[in-house]
């Protein structure tokens, strides 16, 4: 049954039965991929105006604070990692150590998905 309410989504109902369930809605950016926008749409690719809006935004003091907020905890806990490897109380694990020269065979070997660890680049 549609609704007959200005502005609501036109789409019918979803069926009572408790196996069926709705398409889950999704969002896409202006060139089709996924973002965090409003335009919200219900599986067929309609947008539906009755989809909850982003609850937090991209720009703006609250944005720059929450960055703000982000980079702080980052350098702290990367400090603490690099602390224990300098103790000695994490070894990382590498599984290849490549020249520069060389990135474009580390950028298969490590999209290859054979390898367990890190692929290393020197200088």
């Amino acid at each position: 049954m549609a609704s007959s309410t200005p502005g609501a989504c036109s789409r019918p109902a979803a069926p009572s039965s408790p196996t069926a369930a709705p398409p889950p809605a999704t969002t896409r950016a202006p060139s089709g991929g996924p973002s965090s926008s409003s335009s919200a749409e219900y599986g067929c690719g309609t947008p539906c105006p009755t989809a909850a809006a982003p609850t937090s935004s991209t720009s703006g003091p609250a944005a720059a604070l929450n960055r703000n907020r982000f980079q702080a905890r980052l350098r702290a806990d990367l400090a603490e990692v690099f602390g224990a490897l300098r103790r000695g109380e994490i070894t990382p694990q590498i599984a290849a150590e490549l020249p520069l020269t060389q990135a474009a065979e580390a950028m298969r070997l490590a999209e290859s998905g054979t390898v367990a660890g890190k692929v290393v680049l020197h200088a």
